[in-house]
């Protein structure tokens, strides 16, 4: 099982960590003029000197990252209520298609079930104090909520976009709501 599991695993930490990468830099090229190609070597060497200097400041970074993006997803949500102007229907479901919403769905939870891989491998460098239990639903509910809020936003900023019938680019998106918010 041990051949089966790691060329699976080598293949979902790649693409996890390339397709984290180019949104980082996406966003990163949207905030400063740089271009994305060189945002992507210096998040690559970034995430490398971290990585290298081990298993504290992987932590330290992780918890600096969480408070960070909470904070501002939290500023961002709240603006965005008092801001953006949903299409009249927006909450209409008369013209609800099951497809659509059951593929978005679906991409949305295999990601969010992809991370299994990472949190086992992360949930091993625990004390032997902390349970199953508490492990388990430590990684639930913050998966579930940063999914549930983070995947709802990203309908929102889009949905003006797609009833219009343009292409929702996120970045972009973000970047629009963003600026109106954050002059």
């Amino acid at each position: 099982s041990a051949l089966l599991i790691l060329p699976c695993a080598l293949l979902s930490y790649a693409g996890y960590n390339a397709f984290n990468q180019l949104l980082v830099a996406d966003a990163l090229e949207n905030v400063a003029p740089i271009p994305k190609g060189i945002w992507l070597q210096l998040v690559a060497v970034l995430a490398f000197v971290v990585a290298l200097w081990g298993y504290n400041l992987i932590h330290r970074v992780q918890r600096f990252l969480t408070v960070s993006f909470i904070i501002l997803f939290g500023l961002y949500t709240v603006g965005l209520i008092f801001t953006i102007g949903l299409p009249t229907g927006s909450f209409d479901l008369g013209g609800f298609r099951a497809a659509p919403f059951l593929g978005a769905f679906g991409l949305a939870m295999s990601y969010n079930l992809g991370w299994a891989l990472y949190v086992s491998d992360y949930s091993r460098y625990l004390p032997a104090s902390v349970g199953v239990r508490a492990s388990f639903q430590w990684t639930y509910w913050g998966m579930a909520i940063s999914a549930i809020w983070l995947t709802a936003l990203g309908a929102t900023v889009a949905w003006p976009v797609v009833a219009g019938g343009g292409d929702p680019g996120v970045i972009d998106q973000l970047r629009t709501t963003g600026d109106a918010l954050f002059s």
